[in-house]
């Protein structure tokens, strides 16, 4: 069971859908509150979330470009071999 659970939360599909959610969310909060938060010069949770997300997300984009790349390299082989060039 905790494997299960390791293997999902450590999916970079979920990182990334968590990590969106958050900046999101955090970015919905700081444009609704902006001219109170411009007016009192405080940081808020929101502030964090945002940040958060937005580290979340680049610590996972790496993953993402690595997989399109290997995605593209293997649909070029194919077209290669389906015309049958090499």
């Amino acid at each position: 069971m905790l494997q299960a659970i390791r293997k999902f939360t450590g999916s970079p599909f979920v990182q990334m859908t968590v990590g969106l959610i958050f900046l999101m969310t955090g970015l919905s909060e700081t444009f609704a509150m902006l001219k109170q938060d411009l007016a009192d010069m405080t940081p808020k949770a929101h502030h964090g979330v945002v940040i958060f997300s937005l580290f979340q997300c680049l610590k996972i984009l790496p993953e993402f470009v690595e997989g399109v790349e290997y995605m593209n390299k293997d649909g070029d082989e194919d077209d290669h071999s389906a015309k049958g060039e090499s």
